[in-house]
């Protein structure tokens, strides 16, 4: 083969090789950083899909329970006390988040027979327990309020990851309250608040780091149904 001066063979140059190296790493880094972000948001938006469907979940099954709520009018006492509030809401905190409870009756469970007039009433609990990593459930109960082994209830739980529980009630008048304990109330009174306002604090699990997110909800009571329809229980 005849060579002519100042041909070279064809062929990079050690030069040329690490130029396109880094060439090459520059390009990974980016791909790698935006397939990475895409993936970080994907995560947290169908971490936050998630958090909306257990706090809608929830919220729903505190309507319901709420919509079907049960009173009559206070009956006349001869001291504070003695009747037990058909719907009560305890104001309460616990280490200095809200954690409020409420118990009432309702006529969610109906008496098709018609025999008792008192079958279909029970009474439903929502409260918050302690649980790991400063976190709480929220635990749901329902009895019937007559017989005394039904303290002993089963509660089930119906959300997880829970900051904070707050309800406000809202009276005939408007006027806002924290708790609400109808029973030192005047005879004939009636015993339910017209709304009750639901603020729901929820942890996302798959962002720790976060702070909670808030979820609300407000429910109406429609007291006058049953006014005068059922017995006293």
């Amino acid at each position: 083969m005849t060579t002519h001066p100042g041909s070279r063979e064809a062929g990079f140059t050690l030069l040329e090789i690490v130029i396109a190296v880094a060439i090459f790493a520059v390009l990974a880094v980016i791909l790698y950083s935006s397939f990475t972000g895409t993936f970080r948001v994907i995560e947290a938006t169908e971490g936050q899909v998630a958090l909306s469907q257990r706090a809608r979940v929830a919220l729903e099954r505190l309507g319901e329970d709420l919509e079907s709520a049960y009173g009559i009018p206070l009956p006349a006492v001869d001291g504070p006390g003695e009747r037990q509030a058909d719907f009560l809401g305890e104001d309460e905190t616990i280490d200095g988040r809200d954690a409020d409870r409420l118990r009432f009756l309702t006529r969610s469970h109906l008496d098709l027979g018609g025999m008792h007039d008192d079958v279909g009433l029970s009474t439903i609990g929502y409260r918050l327990q302690a649980a790991e990593e400063g976190r709480f459930v929220l635990l749901r109960s329902q009895s019937s309020p007559f017989f005394e082994e039904d303290e002993e209830r089963t509660e089930l739980v119906v959300c997880r990851d829970v900051a904070t529980l707050d309800f406000s009630y809202f009276d005939s008048e408007g006027d806002e309250q924290a708790g609400w304990d109808p029973t030192d109330g005047e005879p004939g009174a009636w015993p339910l608040p017209r709304r009750v306002a639901i603020r729901l604090g929820l942890y996302n699990p798959a962002a720790p780091e976060e702070p909670p997110r808030i979820f609300r909800t407000s429910v109406l009571l429609v007291v006058e149904r049953a006014h005068g329809s059922f017995p006293a229980p």
